[in-house]
């Protein structure tokens, strides 16, 4: 028949009224009915190896008209023959477009004129920065369909509780470790109840789960991303705290720290490193062996070349890297120049290790508050332990750190060789792991010397390979961590300064020029995006915004403009 009467094959069935369940009992179908449509099975390899789509992430966002069973069964009778309208005709006659189940929404706790902008005053080019900065929020903030709740089975994305604030361009949905830096801004600009929903809604993610997963689709839960969860935690606290909310911020911290403690469990258990490198210490890993659904085409192209025909393995290093957050480094390849050697698994990440041992500590001090005195003091002995694991395998001679790869030093030069800082310059890590003036000024003098920083920015590494998270890329969450660590250790003060300064002068110029926050910059030229990896450089964007706006609160001004005021 014809090919409507082929995909119909009657009229379109009606939907059933809405069937009311529960949040959780909604996100947990989604799980038990997610269609293979859009994680594997000939429908989802026709569309994107054709490909139908510029990118991979495009068909997987789409939600389903119906039940992605009956459009399983469509696809079979249409019996397609690799006609490329057919199939175009095929995908617009059963899908939405992308994005069609998020909708826009407008945080009630955005001000155009935050307190925080009557603190730059003195120059007037860099309030207006900023002000347009804090602009951004309301064009990123989203709110889940109902319909996701109604019909989960039909789309990838997965409900929240509260609305959302994204990154931006391709990346329509939250992702994990993003927020953490998202929620600084929005702390900056008075939005402290859009914050505490964000972090909120992770902790439902990890109730459901066991773990947070890489972002607010199904096809990301075969893995995490960068374990920030008590981070965010922390600083919301804070926050409710300093705005007199005493009682709010106390209730928030005894509903999140089980919810912690669980996920530190699941990485300690799901993710341990014993057998490339110590108990204490953990690594990147997924529950795949599977290509990426989100860069099916990219993955299926990559294992063409696989020079060891270990397919699934490679599939799962793949998902491993992007896991990381550096998705892709050399830091992850046995040949650095060639991504069909990726070997996440094999290596013990320095970076990992530190955002661990922050949680370690973080647990501590929680459990101290709410007065579990024994929970606290596991939580200081393992902060202890892994602290000691480090410094015996992935310490530089007293200098920077390395991460493992197969039980020995990674040979590459990483700006994550220096993270470990922003967790030891605090206080409490000083206090209790005994760390030194003298430990902290030798590793930042390792990062001076180490040829990253640029004057842009700090490199992700000194390799030019093509990988994003490589050189000349230089990413917002990266230079936060390094400038914040830098302004703890006194004789580092005035460097970290520069660091920052040179950072916003790069945003600002770029800003200025294009109107656009950039998810990454070139560290090697003021005021370029970044480039190299899977996609295009994405426009926002969350991380981005949220770093430059906590680097102005901090006293920090665009180095182009700070001598002045105009």
């Amino acid at each position: 028949g014809s090919f409507e009467g082929r995909m119909r094959s009657g009229a379109m069935p009606q939907r059933p009224g809405f069937l009311f369940r529960t949040v959780a009992a909604g996100l947990l179908l989604t799980k038990a009915c997610f269609g293979s449509i859009w994680t594997d099975g000939p429908l989802l390899h026709a569309i994107q190896t054709l490909p139908l789509f510029n990118d991979s992430k495009y068909f997987v966002d789409m939600p389903a008209k119906a039940d992605p069973s009956e459009i399983a069964a469509a696809w079979t009778r249409l019996n397609w023959t690799g006609n490329a309208s057919e199939l175009s005709t095929f995908v617009d006659f059963w899908f939405d477009p992308p994005g069609s189940d998020l909708l826009p929404w407008d945080p009630p706790d955005w001000s155009p004129t935050p307190p925080f902008l009557d603190t730059l005053a003195d120059n007037r080019t860099v309030q207006q920065f900023a002000r347009a900065l804090n602009q951004i929020w309301p064009s990123l903030g989203r709110t889940v369909s109902s319909r996701v709740l109604q019909y989960p089975a039909r789309h990838t994305l997965l409900w929240t509780p509260h609305e959302q604030i994204v990154p931006g361009g391709r990346f329509r949905e939250f992702y994990y470790w993003d927020s953490f830096w998202i929620i600084k801004g929005l702390i900056v600009c008075g939005m402290v109840e859009t914050a505490q929903g964000i972090v909120s809604n992770l902790l439902y993610f990890c109730d459901t789960f066991g773990f947070v997963p890489n972002g607010g689709r199904a096809y990301y839960s075969t893995r995490s991303q960068p374990p920030l969860l008590s981070e965010m935690v922390k600083i919301v606290h804070d926050a409710l705290a300093v705005n007199g909310c005493a009682d709010d911020a106390q209730r928030f911290l005894a509903r999140a720290v089980p919810t912690l403690d669980a996920e530190l469990r699941w990485w300690k258990i799901n993710r341990d490193a014993a057998d490339i490198g110590s108990q204490h210490l953990n690594r990147y890993d997924s529950n795949t062996t599977s290509p990426r659904p989100e860069s099916y085409l990219e993955d299926v192209n990559l294992a063409a070349s696989c020079p060891s025909g270990n397919v699934p393995t490679l599939y799962r290093n793949v998902a491993a890297g992007a896991e990381s957050g550096w998705d892709f480094s050399s830091r992850w390849l046995r040949s650095p120049n060639n991504l069909s050697t990726i070997d996440t698994t094999s290596v013990v990440p320095v970076e990992l290790n530190a955002y661990l041992l922050g949680a370690e500590l973080n647990l501590y001090r929680f459990h101290t508050i709410l007065g579990n005195i024994t929970a606290a003091e596991k939580y200081c002995t393992a902060a202890q332990l892994r602290y000691v694991a480090m410094e015996r395998h992935l310490r530089e001679g007293g200098r920077g750190w390395h991460d493992l790869c197969n039980g020995a030093p990674c040979s590459g030069i990483a700006a994550s060789n220096f993270l470990p800082l922003w967790i030891l310059v605090r206080p409490d890590a000083r206090l209790l792991l005994n760390i030194s003036q003298e430990d902290l000024t030798n590793a930042a003098d390792a990062l001076y010397e180490s040829g990253l920083i640029a004057v842009a920015g700090v490199r992700s590494t000194t390799l030019h390979t093509g990988q994003q998270w490589d050189s000349p890329n230089a990413w917002a969450p990266v230079q936060h961590m390094l400038v914040e660590a830098l302004l703890a250790i006194p004789p580092s003060v005035s460097q970290g300064r520069l660091l920052g300064e040179s950072w916003l002068a790069t945003n600002f110029i770029a800003f200025n020029r294009t109107g656009i926050m950039f998810e990454k910059y070139n560290a090697e030229q003021l005021g370029l995006g970044g480039g190299g990896g899977e996609y295009v450089v994405q426009k926002g964007f969350g991380w981005t915004n949220g770093v430059a706006l906590t680097l102005l609160d901090q006293g920090l001004r665009p180095s182009t403009l700070s001598s002045h005021s105009s």
